[in-house]
């Protein structure tokens, strides 16, 4: 509601080698991805806001020790 509090989902990683983000609507059709260490997801689809709901994400990643780890969850959006 661009009140500048919680408008962004964002992630930040440290001593990450490989990174992934995904974000799914309800459908599971993918509305953001990215392979960027540091992302910042602003409820947009190729250049439109997205319905309000809840979004699915996951987050995978290989840390600098090799070791794989694995987050998931899910964001509501509220317009």
């Amino acid at each position: 509601n661009n009140d500048l509090q919680n408008d962004i989902f964002k992630t930040a990683s440290q001593n990450i080698l490989d990174w992934d983000t995904k974000i799914y609507n309800r459908w599971g059709q993918p509305v953001f991805a990215s392979n960027a260490k540091n992302v910042e997801w602003d409820g947009t689809y190729k250049g439109e806001d997205v319905p309000a709901g809840v979004y699915d994400y996951f987050l995978e990643g290989v840390c600098n020790n090799h070791k794989q780890i694995l987050k998931k969850g899910n964001i509501t959006l509220i317009r």
